[in-house]
C-alpha cells in the first residue's frame, strides 16, 4: 500500500502540490518565491527564510523536514498524555521533548518514557 500524500505545498497561501516524500516537496518550494510546506496542518518549511533555499540544498531540506515533523508529532502525543491525567515521570518526557530541538533528543525522551511506561503498575 501507498503512502499517502502527505507533504503540503502552498506558494502565498494557494495550495500548488501534494507529495509522498519531503525530497519532491523540497523541490517544489524551492521554486517558489514564498511557499511553504506543512504537514498535518503544521509548517514545516518556509522558502526565504530559511538559512539555505530548498532547491539547492533538498537532502538538508528534506532532513529539517523529518525532524520538526517528528518533533512536532512527539510534542502532540506527550501534550494528550499529560491531559488524560499521565503519571509524572510523562511530565519529565514532555519537558525534555520541549527542550529538544533535534530527533535524536525526541527519540530518547520518548524511549526513557516507554521504559518508565513499562516499569510502572
Amino acid at each position: 500500500m501507498a503512502s499517502s500524500l502527505v507533504f503540503k505545498v502552498y506558494n502565498e497561501g494557494e495550495h500548488i502540490a501534494s507529495c509522498m516524500f519531503a525530497e519532491d516537496a523540497a523541490m517544489v518550494v524551492g521554486n517558489t518565491e514564498a511557499g511553504t510546506v506543512k504537514v498535518d496542518g503544521r509548517i514545516v518549511w518556509r522558502e526565504g527564510k530559511e538559512e539555505r533555499p530548498a532547491c539547492d540544498f533538498v537532502d538538508w531540506a528534506a532532513s529539517l523536514m523529518h525532524e520538526r515533523r517528528a518533533s512536532s508529532h512527539a510534542r502532540r502525543y506527550a501534550r494528550q498524555l499529560e491531559q488524560r491525567g499521565a503519571r509524572p515521570f510523562v511530565l519529565d518526557a514532555y519537558n525534555q521533548i520541549q527542550r529538544s530541538q533535534d530527533v535524536a533528543g525526541v527519540l530518547d525522551a520518548l524511549a526513557t518514557f516507554e521504559r518508565n511506561t513499562k516499569s510502572t503498575p
